[in-house]
């Protein structure tokens, strides 16, 4: 599991990543812009557009070829809630 503290290796294919591992890693280095596709699991971590992890993620999810968010709970309180998922 990467926390965003060690340089990837270039010949890296999967980078599992905690979300704030991904946004020191995204923030920092720019590694994360070479992977066309991404998997967030949780995605309803990624609710607050505000916040500075769906600022540094969601600018991956949307460069992304493809891109899967999983969330058993996608709507915690306002349907709001769901656009930074959209």
């Amino acid at each position: 599991v990467d926390k965003g503290e060690d340089s990837l290796s270039a010949d890296a294919s999967v980078v599992i990543a905690t979300y704030d591992g991904a946004r020191a890693r995204a923030q920092r280095t720019g590694e994360l812009n070479r992977f066309r596709a991404i998997v967030c699991d949780e995605s309803h971590n990624l609710k607050s557009p505000e916040a500075q992890r769906t600022r540094a993620l969601l600018p991956l999810v949307r460069r992304a070829v493809a891109a899967v968010l999983l969330s058993g709970t996608p709507a915690l309180s306002r349907p709001y809630e769901l656009w930074t998922q959209a």
